[in-house]
């Protein structure tokens, strides 16, 4: 009505959505009835009783952009350490051949870098602060004087390893039964499946002789029959090497490097022994050092 006083219009009530929680400032956590567990990142979701089930982890994306490209650093340099390693072997074994009609070394080569492939690819995909500590390798990476002697001496040791055999191919003295070719490669073979179970086992397993933050003694697995399980499947790999290359005289540089890891394994142990708790009491427990019942 014109010149009258309008109403109010009259107050509805509508219904109030509850309060949703508050997401907890977690990073990649559970919380399931009050108790937190460690959890992959997941997208946050809200369980039908109410509970929440999953957080979302929210990474900035700069920080995602880094950890990728991390990732793709720590892969290539391990690619390139695999490659290094290809180049090097080919041109001990094929260098002092003069031939590259050398199918022991070819089949060689094959197991030896099939091996090591498979173990790297492994460690990309279960364990990178394994994979990077491993190609922390060489002189530089040791603290001890002595395993800075034993690492130099293995490099021209190893070397002869390979060179031997090649050197005997292109006398034309070498040449073994298949059997005996076949052995060796199924030796080094055993060798890296040895050492990929040990990686599976123990993520401390560095290539340098150190204890480092948060290292605690490992005891179970192939732990628990000898204390340093990886050692024996580099023994393996070692005396393979020789019959998979078809060279007896080769048997002597694979002695001088059980001596040398023997020597690098005995100091190593006297490092562990006084940096890492517990290991007094493991080696109390598990006596053989490499090969059981025997030493």
């Amino acid at each position: 009505m014109a010149g009258g006083r309008r109403r109010a219009p009259a107050k509805v009530d509508r219904p109030v959505a509850p309060a949703q929680p508050e997401a907890a400032p977690l990073s990649g956590s559970y919380i399931t009835a009050g108790c937190e567990h460690p959890a992959p990142r997941v997208s946050q979701y809200v369980h039908s009783t109410g509970c929440v089930a999953a957080v979302e982890n929210k990474v900035p994306p700069n920080s995602r952009h880094n950890h990728g490209l991390a990732m793709n650093a720590l892969n290539a340099r391990a690619w390139r350490a695999l490659l290094n390693a290809l180049v090097v072997m080919s041109a001990l074994l094929f260098g002092p051949a003069g031939t590259l009609h050398y199918s022991q070394a070819w089949l060689y080569l094959a197991v030896f870098m099939g091996g090591a492939t498979l173990v790297t690819i492994d460690l990309m995909r279960r364990d990178r602060p394994l994979l990077e500590r491993r190609l922390a390798a060489g002189v530089a990476a040791e603290r001890e004087p002595a395993q800075k002697i034993i690492l130099r001496a293995a490099a021209v040791a190893f070397a002869a390893l390979l060179a031997i055999p090649a050197i005997e191919r292109r006398l034309g003295h070498a040449g073994q039964t298949l059997a005996v070719l076949a052995s060796g490669n199924v030796l080094v073979a055993l060798g890296f499946a040895i050492v990929g179970r040990v990686y599976r086992e123990n993520s401390f397993t560095s290539a340098s002789v150190r204890v480092v933050e948060t290292q605690h003694v490992v005891s179970s697995g192939p732990y628990a029959i000898v204390r340093h399980p990886m050692y024996l499947g580099v023994t393996f790999c070692l005396a393979g090497t020789p019959l998979a290359l078809g060279s007896y005289w080769a048997v002597a540089p694979a002695l001088v490097l059980v001596s040398l890891m023997v020597w690098r394994l005995v100091d190593e142990e006297r490092v562990l022994a006084a940096e890492l708790p517990g290991y007094v009491e493991y080696q109390q427990r598990v006596r053989w050092r490499l090969l059981p019942k025997v030493w």
